[in-house]
């Protein structure tokens, strides 16, 4: 990086605190948030390979078909607002490979299928604004998924007495009901406090929210309490997957797995959906959740 051209503190950027780089490597593993949507106040975030003006990344690849599909994006506190992504495959770059970037916090999707000989290189063109790279998937044609798909679905704040399937009186959950006659059910479930934030992470790593460096009161998150969650050795749910190959995301309106919110925590998914606002936000979470699931 040229030390004379920083991109400024945006306010919604995490380092990749559980991709397993070392410091002076963080910069291939940044969390972006982009505003994608200011009318439900979408914050999409994505774990990216963050570019400096006029920089490059290369991989040396195995020789195949590959399927490659990744996003990207420019953030810039200038006036420069737009530039070029070349994709060089075995030294060359075809007008097909190169994306054009114009506007900033905005998501563009690119997927092509390629043959790769030796060698895979990302090539940044523009003088001051910054570019990055989400989800860069590069997959064999060939390539089998033989693992199961695992999704979680929480709702908030929701008691099981006012479900049907407990033997409430009055139909309120009809869908979740023919779930749980097909499901094992846990009717002596509890949570870990009687709030979201300790209930959620405790959910999350299997623990006592306390042991996490997590209080019961009060929503901010302080510099102690950040300090004794992120240094603990202990794994959650999300990393687990991670470690196992898993691509990881989370679409809701739950501002405590956040942690640009300074009232949340990251736990390390590759990608969040953040949904800010209330009343319409459930028919936009289910929305997005079936995009994604069909992506």
């Amino acid at each position: 990086f040229d030390d004379k051209k920083n991109l400024v503190n945006h306010w919604k950027k995490n380092p990749g605190r559980f991709s397993g780089l070392g410091v002076n490597n963080k910069w291939l593993n940044t969390q972006v948030t982009f505003n994608t949507d200011k009318t439900f106040f979408i914050n999409h975030s994505q774990d990216s390979i963050l570019f400096s003006p006029k920089s490059n990344v290369e991989y040396v690849i195995k020789p195949g078909l590959y399927n490659l599909r990744l996003d990207a994006g420019i953030l810039s506190d200038v006036n420069e607002k737009n530039g070029s992504l070349g994709i060089e495959i075995d030294g060359i770059v075809l007008p097909e490979n190169t994306i054009l970037l114009d506007g900033i916090e905005t998501w563009v999707s690119y997927e092509r299928k390629i043959r790769i000989n030796r060698s895979l290189k990302f090539i940044w063109n523009a003088n001051q604004a910054f570019a990055f790279i989400a989800h860069p998937f590069l997959t064999p044609l060939d390539y089998k998924n033989t693992k199961p798909n695992i999704i979680l679905f929480v709702v908030d704040a929701l008691r099981a007495d006012s479900l049907s399937y407990t033997g409430l009186k009055i139909p309120t959950s009809p869908n979740i009901d023919e779930l749980a006659e097909d499901s094992i059910v846990f009717p002596k479930a509890f949570v870990n406090a009687n709030w979201t934030k300790p209930s959620m992470l405790s959910m999350f790593y299997s623990d006592y929210a306390s042991n996490l460096g997590i209080g019961n009161i009060g929503f901010d998150v302080s510099p102690v309490q950040k300090k004794i969650f992120y240094k603990a050795d202990r794994q959650n749910l999300i990393n687990k997957l991670r470690d196992n190959f898993y691509y990881t995301a989370s679409i809701m309106n739950n501002v405590f797995l956040l942690d640009y919110t300074g009232v949340g925590f990251d736990i390390g998914f590759h990608e969040l959906i953040q949904i800010g606002k209330d009343i319409d936000d459930t028919k936009k979470i289910a929305d997005e959740t079936i995009d994604f699931l069909n992506r």
